[in-house]
């Protein structure tokens, strides 16, 4: 198969957070806070909340 593969590190947190936030994903390109990454923020059962966030590979 063809395609394309890169490198990255991820580090995935689940934290129990009962708040009326509506069931939708969140996603945060480029953010100030880590400049260069991605975070997702999505809902699970039981109010946890799986927060992922993806930066760089190492030069």
């Amino acid at each position: 198969m063809r395609g394309t593969s890169y490198e990255g590190r991820y580090v995935i947190a689940d934290i129990h957070w009962p708040v009326g936030l509506p069931t939708e994903r969140r996603v945060w390109l480029n953010p100030d806070s880590a400049p260069g990454s991605t975070i997702i923020m999505h809902r699970q059962p039981g109010d946890i909340w799986r927060i992922a966030l993806r930066g760089s590979a190492p030069a």
